[in-house]
């Protein structure tokens, strides 16, 4: 009885290659059958919110635990609850038996809370960001360029070396 070689058998393993190719292929598969209709329950298209505001979901509890700091935070600089009657059709009124609507009329969703901003508001404070951040920067290129201060200086070998700081005389 001969015996058959490798590359005869019937049985022979995929390569690899051909590994590889049938797991994309078979992601791909999947994609198709979810469709790109999937999106995020927190997803609420720019067309619904209204004129001249943002929305944002605020954090109002971390790790089973209410988050007071940073709602106070966020209501502080203008925040303010989505009420739940606009968006019925994609949050529904929860009622407990006895409790009514235990959301008090707010979208709470994963302990974040969809709240609303001017527009106007919210593009001053990201202006305003961003250009403490550009300063910022400038500031600190400025620092290492003028060589004051103890930043490592990096040179031909790998060691790392410091200036020494300035000893002050009283």
């Amino acid at each position: 009885m001969a015996r058959k070689r490798l590359s005869d058998r019937d049985d022979a393993r995929n390569t690899r290659a051909s590994e590889s190719r049938t797991v994309e292929a078979r992601k791909t598969e999947e994609r198709e059958l979810l469709g790109d209709d999937m999106e995020s329950p927190l997803y609420i298209p720019r067309d619904e919110w209204p004129d001249g505001k943002t929305y944002r979901w605020v954090r109002i509890e971390a790790g089973n635990a209410a988050d007071n700091k940073n709602w106070s935070q966020m209501t502080r600089v203008g925040w303010t609850p989505v009420d739940r009657t606009r968006h019925l059709d994609r949050f529904p009124l929860i009622n407990m038996p006895g409790q009514g609507d235990i959301t008090d009329g707010k979208i709470i969703f994963g302990g974040l809370c969809l709240c609303e901003r001017d527009t106007r508001l919210v593009e001053r404070d990201r202006q305003r960001q961003q250009q403490e951040t550009v300063n910022q920067n400038e500031s600190i290129n400025t620092y290492v360029e003028a060589g004051t201060g103890n930043f490592p200086r990096f040179n031909q070998s790998s060691a790392v070396q410091y200036d020494r700081a300035p000893a002050f005389k009283e």
